[in-house]
């Protein structure tokens, strides 16, 4: 079973800046309860964004201890539920058997659909966020269920990859580069 909690920061697209840091603050916030529990919360910065604004929204939650996370590879080897909003790392996590809540705080639902699955877990609010989350840590049910729907997801999207389209689009980008002059 998970033992701790990582949130995988993302700014909340199309919003704007203001409305994007109280929607992570508002999910962050929702992890304080475990925080409080003694239950260790990782938070991974999202590339794109200001660490020091996050850093700021992070005082502001005012969790006890906060570890943070240099790489996505990092926080994917936790054992951890992992909170995100709508990116393809929630796909990854799956494919490394890790829990996965969307935080979806903004009326339109889950647009990766992996909820629709039952692969991932989907909050529309705070309390819903802070009550999946310890679903993922408490209920061994929950997680089986999770598990199940995970694995039939992936076999559905991943299944027969066989790495020839990755190989396509790097011959594709490599005869658009300059080619080296030795």
């Amino acid at each position: 079973m998970p033992r701790e909690v990582a949130f995988i920061s993302q700014p909340f697209v199309p919003l704007a800046p203001a409305e994007s840091d109280f929607d992570r603050w508002e999910a962050m916030r929702a992890l304080l309860p475990l925080d409080e529990q003694n239950v260790p919360i990782a938070i991974r910065p999202h590339p794109s964004e200001d660490p020091s604004r996050l850093r700021r929204l992070v005082d502001a939650v005012g969790f006890s201890t906060v570890q943070w996370d240099e790489t996505l590879t990092a926080t994917l080897r936790r054992p951890a539920v992992i909170v995100c909003k709508s990116s393809t790392v929630a796909l990854e996590a799956m494919t490394r058997h890790r829990p996965v809540v969307l935080a979806a705080f903004s009326g339109r639902g889950d647009p990766t659909g992996l909820s629709h699955e039952g692969a991932a877990l989907v909050a529309a609010s705070a309390g819903e966020l802070t009550t999946a989350v310890q679903a993922c840590l408490r209920d061994r049910n929950v997680l089986e269920a999770l598990s199940a729907a995970r694995e039939r997801l992936l076999t559905q999207y991943l299944d027969g990859m066989d790495g020839r389209a990755s190989l396509r689009l790097a011959d594709h980008v490599q005869g658009h580069l300059p080619r080296k002059t030795r």
